[in-house]
């Protein structure tokens, strides 16, 4: 694979992990605590970009 395709699905994955930890922090910060609609959003949200990642570390190793 091209080292500049490597790279860039490499920041992607960066960028979801960054991504769900923004939106954890998010929910904590108004209350410091997750209500039950924050937390299915963020379990959904979590599963979808695990998905994702998982699927383009996958084309890493083709």
């Amino acid at each position: 694979m091209n080292t500049f395709m490597n790279t860039n699905i490499k920041a992607t994955c960066g960028y979801l992990k960054a991504f769900v930890q923004s939106l954890r922090m998010s929910a904590m910060r108004d209350d410091g605590q997750m209500d039950k609609q924050e937390e299915k959003l963020l379990k959904k949200v979590n599963a979808l970009t695990d998905k994702y990642i998982r699927n383009l570390e996958d084309l890493l190793d083709d």
